[in-house]
């Protein structure tokens, strides 16, 4: 986020409202300092429900990114850019050629978001 510019021209009460929005809380402080308080800090760890967190994480920041470009810019639009497997590099300039024509096009309509 911090590299973000959009992100970077919002003031310090903007950015915790959209990250409160997301309910992007920091990791809670641990006391490890004994093998018991270690141990049941492990058991409360679920693996699964970490690698659920992380996935969710991703998606909450990326709509953080989104409603701050939109707060600097409301008519900004977000374009999904195809997704596929690519083998060869032929199939790569392919895939440049269509992304640079829907980049294109949705741009002269308005900003856009990836």
């Amino acid at each position: 986020m911090a590299a973000d510019a959009h992100w970077q021209a919002l003031d310090a009460e903007q950015r915790d409202r959209l990250i409160g929005d997301q309910h992007i809380e920091p990791p809670p402080t641990l006391d490890l300092s004994t093998a018991e308080n270690l141990s049941d800090a492990l058991d409360d760890c679920d693996l699964r429900r970490w690698s659920e967190r992380t996935h969710a994480l991703r998606n909450r920041f990326d709509a953080v990114r989104l409603e701050a470009a939109r707060l600097l810019r409301p008519d900004v639009v977000r374009v999904h850019l195809p997704k596929r497997t690519l083998n060869t590099t032929e199939e790569v300039k392919i895939w440049l050629a269509e992304v640079e024509a829907l980049l294109l096009d949705r741009v002269q309509k308005g900003p856009i978001a990836l």
